[in-house]
């Protein structure tokens, strides 16, 4: 990877709440009902905002997402994560 670089991109916390607000309420509780749990996928990380945006949503919502959410998260620069 060398000469190449990427530009850093960081998503404010409060879209990010606002993001996990729109998704969390579509669906969630009905989901957890049938699955158990709801996966979320982040290709990009960087520091992980998104996901804990996500996470306190659901703990907004009375729901134990240390047991009912499961995370896949990757980010293409090292040094970002």
């Amino acid at each position: 990877m060398t000469g190449r670089r990427y530009r850093e991109v960081i998503t404010p916390y409060p879209i990010c709440q606002m993001m996990a607000k729109l998704q969390a309420n579509e669906g969630l509780h009905e989901i957890i009902a049938k699955k158990g749990f709801v996966s979320a996928n982040d290709p990009a990380c960087g520091s992980g905002a998104m996901i804990i945006a996500l996470a306190d949503e659901m703990y907004q919502q009375y729901v134990n997402y240390q047991q009912q959410l499961h995370v896949t998260v990757t980010d293409l620069d090292p040094h970002c994560v």
